[in-house]
C-alpha cells in the first residue's frame, strides 16, 4: 500500500519464529471465551497491518503511518496485543502503548498486556526472573518462560519512571525486545524521550548536535489516537499556508518528536472515532517536531463479528437499505431528567431528588443481577453507568443520591412488611412482567446467536437481596480516587454502579455493563459514540441489557451510526483498490444537521474544506417551513419540471434522461435549504455541479419524480407524496423542521439496466462478505456505492420528493431531494469552511 512500500511478509513468513503470538493465540482459544472465528480474523487482520509496516530488519530509513478503525467496545485492545506479538516475533525491538489520559484507563491497558503479551503481572515484579507471578499466557501449561523474555518498564500500578529505566543492565535495540504502557502526559512522555534517546541516541549525520536512534526498529500504538493526540493549535498563517514555525500542541508535538527520534518507526493509531484523524493535514510538518500523524500510509476497517453489538444495532438506521431496522426493543425513553439535570446546568446545580426514570433504572439493575444470578451467572462482573454530567460536584451529589437509594432498597428487601417491602417486591415484579417478559422474546428474535431461557419470577425474588446487598458505588472522576479493579473481583464479581463523565467516555471497560442511564448531550460524533459504553459482547445477557436516554439522543446516535457506516465504507473501497488516504480524499458525510464530526480545534486541517461530492448519496433532511421559503421552493420545482420536456415511467416514478447538467444546478440555485444542513446545501452541490461540467464530467442527468409508493397522482406539474410528516415539537429547531429520510431504497438504481443492478447486488454481497469475515451481514446497506461504481462520470441522479403533509400546521408541501454522484476519483474537489 501506498507507491514506495513494498509487501515483504510473505516473502519472510517462513524464517519467522512466531513464538510470540503462537503463545497469545493459544491463550485466546484456551482461556478465553472469544469464538474461533473471531481468533482466525484477529490473526488475519495482524498480518495485514504487520505487512503494511516496514520490514524491521531493514536498515535504511523508514517510517510508517497508519490506523487501525474500530468500534466502540469491538476488541481493538486484543488487535493491537497481537500485533504487538507478531511485530516482536518479526524484529521490532521497542514498542510503547499510548494509553489514554487517565490512570484507570493506562493501568487496565497495562493488565491486558501483561496477560496477552508479557505473560506476568508487573505490579508484583516488573522484571522478568524466576520470581515473577505468571498470568495469561505466561500461566498456559507446558510454556518454557524463559523463551519469551521481554523488558517492561512500567507496570499496572506505576507509570514510565526514568530512574528505575536508568538501572537497566540492557538497553532497547538487543537480543530481547522492551515494552512500554505510558499515558498521554506531558512529563511521561519528555521523560521517556530524553531517556531512550539518551541510552540509544547516536549523532545524527544529516543534523550535527541531534541525537537520532539508529537500528532499533520502533512500534508506536496510540490507543484512542483520535484523542489528546490531534493537533489542535493553529497550523496555518494569515496567507493559509502551512507554518513550520507554529508550535503544535502539546502531546501531540510529544508523539511526532518520539517518531521523529527514530530511523525506523511506525505509528499504529487505534480508534473507534477516526473523524479528527482523517482530518490530519497531511503534509502538516513543524521544524521541531517533524511530520503530523496523518495516517498516509494506510486505514484499516476491523470486521464486526456476529456476536458484536453496535450502534446500528442497538439504534437501528436510516441507511439506504432493503431491510427496515429499527433498533433492539432495549431503549427506554427519559423525558423527566431535563428538569433535575438541565442541558447547560452549572457546578452549583442542586439536586435534591432523583428523576423517578433513574430510580427505575437503579430497580432494573438490581432486577438483572438477580436474573442472571437465576441463569447461573452468580459470580460473573455487572455494571452499571450513570452518566448525566460532566461536572465532578454534580457527579458527587448523584452518587449520594444513588448511595441512598441503593440502601433504601436493601433495607426494603431484607425486612419486608415491616418496613414497606411488599411494595417494593410487587413494584419490582410489575417492571419484570411489563418489560422484561415482554422484551426479552424480541431481543433474541434479533440476536439469534444468544439465546437463554427467561427466569420466573419466583427464582429472580429470591436473589433480589442479595443482589442488591452486592452493588457498590463508584465515582470515576479526577477528584474520586476510586478505580475500577474487576481483576480484583475474579471468581467472585463485581457489581457496581459507576457513576462519572470524562472518564468514563474513553476506552475504560465496564464489565457486565447491563444497565445505563445516559442524558448527557454533546454537539460532537466522535464524543457522543465513545460515551456509549454499552456497546461491545454481552454474552448471556443481552436480552437483560437496558439503555435509558432522552429521545432526541436515540435521533442523534441513529444519523452518527449511518454516517460513520458511510465513513467505513470508503476505508474498505480504499484498501480494495490499493489506495492510500493520501490519493483517496477521505470525507465525513452526514444527515444529521446541527451536529458537527468532531471539535473544531481538532479540525484545524479543515478550515477551509476542500469538499466533494464524488460516491455519495445526499439527500436533505431538514427543510425551512416558513410560507415564503416552501412557496418558493415549490414554484422552482414546478418551472423545473416544466422544461424537462417529455418522460418515461418506470416503477411508478417519472424519468427524464439526458438532462445538461447545467439545468441541475440551476436547479440548486434557485432553491433553498437550511443553513444547518451542511452537506445537502444547495449553493455548494450548484457549485460543485459546475467545477465537474469543466471538466466534462456530471453533464448529462437522469432526473427521477418520485412518488413513494408509485400511486402519486400528477398534479400541477409534480406528484404529491403522502408521507408520515407528524407534527412533531421535536423535530423544530426554528423554522427548521427535520425528518429521519425522504429516500426510497430502490430509487438510486432506477438508470440502471436490470443486468447492471444484479452486478451492482452480487459486488455488494461480495464486499459484505469480505468484511464479515465470510457472513454476509446486511449486504443492502452498501449496494448504493456499487450503484455509483457502475454510473459514468458524466452522469448523476437527482431524486426529488414533494412532501404533502396535512399535518403540519398550515398543510404545506416541502421539497425533498435526493442526489446521487457517480465514483470519480479525479473530481475537483470545492473550497467549504466549516464550522
Amino acid at each position: 500500500m501506498g507507491k514506495d512500500h513494498k509487501p515483504w511478509l510473505a516473502n519472510r513468513r517462513s524464517k519467522i519464529d512466531w513464538k510470540f503470538w503462537k503463545r497469545y493465540d493459544r491463550y485466546l482459544s484456551e482461556a478465553t471465551a472469544i469464538p474461533k472465528p473471531v481468533i482466525r480474523e484477529l490473526n488475519k487482520v495482524t498480518d495485514k497491518t504487520l505487512d503494511l509496516l516496514s520490514d524491521p530488519l531493514d536498515t535504511f530509513p523508514w517510517d510508517r503511518r497508519g490506523l487501525i478503525v474500530g468500534r466502540v467496545q469491538v476488541g481493538k485492545t486484543s488487535n493491537y496485543i497481537g500485533l504487538i506479538c507478531k511485530a516482536v516475533d518479526a524484529g521490532f525491538k521497542l514498542v510503547i502503548v499510548l494509553a489514554g489520559l487517565h490512570n484507570d484507563l493506562r493501568s487496565q491497558t497495562q493488565v491486558r498486556i501483561d496477560e496477552g503479551f508479557l505473560g506476568f503481572d508487573t505490579s508484583k515484579n516488573m522484571s522478568f526472573d524466576h520470581s515473577n507471578a505468571w498470568v495469561g499466557v505466561g500461566a498456559l501449561k507446558g510454556i518454557r518462560k524463559n523463551d519469551y523474555i521481554v523488558h517492561a518498564l512500567t507496570t499496572s500500578l506505576k507509570d514510565f519512571s526514568r530512574s528505575k529505566a536508568s538501572g537497566l543492565a540492557t538497553r532497547p535495540g538487543g537480543k530481547d525486545p522492551f515494552i512500554l504502557v505510558i499515558k498521554k502526559n506531558k512529563s511521561i512522555i519528555e521523560n521517556a524521550i530524553m531517556q531512550i534517546v539518551s541510552i540509544c541516541g547516536e549523532d545524527n549525520p544529516e543534523s550535527p548536535g541531534q541525537k537520532i536512534i539508529m537500528n532499533v526498529p520502533f512500534l508506536l500504538i496510540d490507543d484512542e489516537a483520535d484523542h489528546a493526540s490531534v493537533n489542535t493549535a493553529e497550523i496555518y498563517n494569515d496567507k493559509r499556508e502551512i507554518d513550520p514555525e507554529l508550535n503544535p500542541s502539546t502531546i501531540n508535538r510529544l508523539i511526532r518528536q518520539l517518531l521523529h527520534s527514530f530511523q525506523q518507526s511506525a505509528y499504529v493509531g487505534y480508534t473507534a472515532t477516526p473523524q479528527a484523524n482523517i482530518l490530519v493535514h497531511d503534509s502538516a510538518y513543524s521544524d521541531k517536531a517533524g511530520e503530523d500523524i496523518f495516517p498516509r500510509s494506510f486505514i484499516i476497517n476491523l470486521s464486526v463479528p456476529e456476536n458484536y453489538i453496535g450502534s446500528e444495532t442497538v439504534f437501528g438506521t436510516n441507511r439506504i437499505q432493503y431491510t427496515e431496522n429499527t433498533g433492539l426493543p432495549i431503549i427506554r425513553r427519559v423525558i423527566d431528567s431535563l428538569e433535575v439535570f438541565p442541558l447547560r446546568h452549572k457546578t452549583d446545580l442542586i439536586v435534591n431528588s432523583l428523576p423517578d426514570s433513574m430510580v427505575e433504572a437503579i430497580r432494573s439493575f438490581v432486577i438483572v443481577i438477580a436474573a442472571r444470578m437465576a441463569r447461573g451467572q452468580r459470580n460473573k462482573d455487572n455494571s452499571m453507568l450513570i452518566h448525566v454530567s460532566r461536572l465532578n460536584k454534580v457527579q458527587d451529589r448523584v452518587a449520594q443520591l444513588v448511595t441512598d437509594e441503593i440502601n433504601l432498597i436493601r433495607q426494603l428487601l431484607e425486612y419486608g412488611a415491616k418496613a414497606g417491602g411488599v411494595e417494593l417486591r410487587d413494584r419490582m415484579k410489575a417492571l419484570w412482567e411489563k418489560d422484561f417478559m415482554k422484551t426479552t422474546p424480541k431481543v433474541q428474535e434479533v440476536l439469534t446467536f444468544d439465546s437463554f431461557p427467561l427466569p420466573s419470577w419466583k427464582d429472580i425474588e429470591k436473589h433480589l437481596f442479595d443482589a442488591a446487598s452486592r452493588i457498590e458505588i463508584r465515582q470515576l472522576n479526577t477528584t474520586a480516587k476510586n478505580v475500577l479493579d474487576y481483576k480484583k473481583y475474579k471468581g467472585i464479581g463485581l457489581c457496581v454502579i459507576a457513576i462519572g463523565g470524562d472518564k468514563l467516555s474513553r476506552g475504560l471497560t465496564l464489565e457486565g455493563l447491563s444497565v445505563s442511564y445516559f442524558v448527557r448531550f454533546s454537539g460532537m460524533y466522535d464524543t457522543l459514540l465513545q460515551m456509549g459504553r454499552w456497546f461491545g459482547y454481552r454474552p448471556g445477557y443481552a436480552d437483560l441489557c437496558r439503555l435509558y436516554t432522552d429521545p432526541e439522543l436515540i435521533e442523534w446516535y441513529r444519523h452518527i451510526s449511518d454516517a460513520m457506516e458511510g465513513m467505513r465504507e470508503q476505508f474498505d473501497l480504499m484498501y480494495e483498490e490499493g489506495l492510500t488516504p493520501q490519493d483517496y480524499g477521505l470525507r465525513i458525510e452526514s444527515h444529521s444537521e446541527g451536529l458537527i464530526v468532531t471539535n473544531p480545534h481538532k479540525m484545524r486541517a479543515g478550515q477551509p474544506i476542500r469538499m466533494g461530492y464524488d460516491d455519495s448519496l445526499i439527500v436533505n433532511t431538514s427543510f425551512d417551513v416558513s410560507l415564503k421559503v416552501v412557496d418558493k421552493n415549490i414554484k422552482i420545482l414546478q418551472k423545473f419540471l416544466e422544461n424537462l420536456g417529455s418522460y418515461s415511467k418506470k416503477g411508478g416514478k417519472f424519468l427524464w434522461y439526458g438532462v445538461h447538467g447545467e439545468k441541475i444546478a440551476s436547479f440548486f440555485d434557485g432553491m433553498s435549504t437550511p443553513d444547518s444542513a451542511y452537506r445537502a446545501n444547495s449553493t455548494l452541490i450548484a457549485k460543485y455541479i459546475r467545477v465537474q461540467i469543466e471538466r466534462d464530467a456530471l453533464t448529462e442527468w437522469t432526473v427521477v419524480l418520485g412518488s413513494g409508493d408509485g400511486s402519486g397522482k400528477f398534479k400541477a406539474g409534480f406528484v404529491i407524496v403522502q408521507r408520515n410528516v407528524r407534527n412533531n415539537p421535536d423535530r423544530f429547531i426554528g423554522d427548521t423542521y427535520r425528518i429521519k429520510t425522504s429516500f426510497s431504497p430502490n430509487d438510486e438504481g432506477l438508470d440502471l439496466s436490470e443486468k447492471e443492478l444484479k452486478l451492482a447486488r452480487d459486488n455488494a454481497l461480495k464486499l459484505s462478505k469480505k468484511k464479515s469475515g465470510g457472513t454476509a451481514r446486511n449486504p443492502e446497506a452498501t449496494i448504493g456505492g456499487q450503484i455509483r461504481r457502475l454510473r459514468p462520470k458524466e452522469r448523476g441522479m437527482l431524486i426529488v420528493y414533494p412532501i404533502e403533509s396535512k399535518q403540519l400546521e398550515p398543510s404545506i408541501t416541502l421539497l425533498g431531494f435526493a442526489v446521487s454522484f457517480p465514483y470519480d476519483t479525479e473530481a475537483e474537489k470545492i473550497n467549504y469552511v466549516a464550522n
